[in-house]
């Protein structure tokens, strides 16, 4: 890609790409990759990088909208900062040993805190 304006442009970066994070380690021995054992993305300084397994399905669905949608067409892709920033938490709690930290609105709340009641009592019951 080719950036167009805005931070990118800026920057003098080009060449930009959408590429997985390299999660396997090869193997000189064997000739193949094998998954990381704590697979990370690695800072890219300008390209946008994501998990091999998400890029699979990034590339899946890309596929069939072009496909199947006769308004797709390959283009430009728009990247915008519209997420809100995170102030303090809302309310701070442990649960099962793990701390949670609630970045939500307090009527949310209840709701989340089912959420995790009942991932715990599923695993604390057998459940997967």
């Amino acid at each position: 890609m080719t950036p167009e304006s805005g931070e990118i442009e800026e920057s003098g970066r080009d060449a930009i790409r959408i590429h997985g994070g390299r999660q396997e380690v090869y193997d000189s021995k064997t000739g193949k990759w094998t998954p990381a054992d704590s697979p990370e993305l690695k800072k890219t300084h300008g390209c946008l990088r994501a998990f091999d397994t998400d890029m699979s399905a990034f590339k899946k669905i890309t596929d069939n909208l072009q496909k199947t949608d006769s308004k797709e067409i390959p283009g430009q892709v728009t990247v915008t900062d519209d997420l809100d920033k995170l102030g303090s938490p809302t309310k701070t709690e442990t649960v099962e040993g793990v701390k949670l930290q609630y970045f939500v609105p307090e009527a949310q709340l209840n709701y989340w805190q089912n959420v995790v009641k009942k991932v715990f009592d599923n695993k604390n019951n057998g459940g997967q």
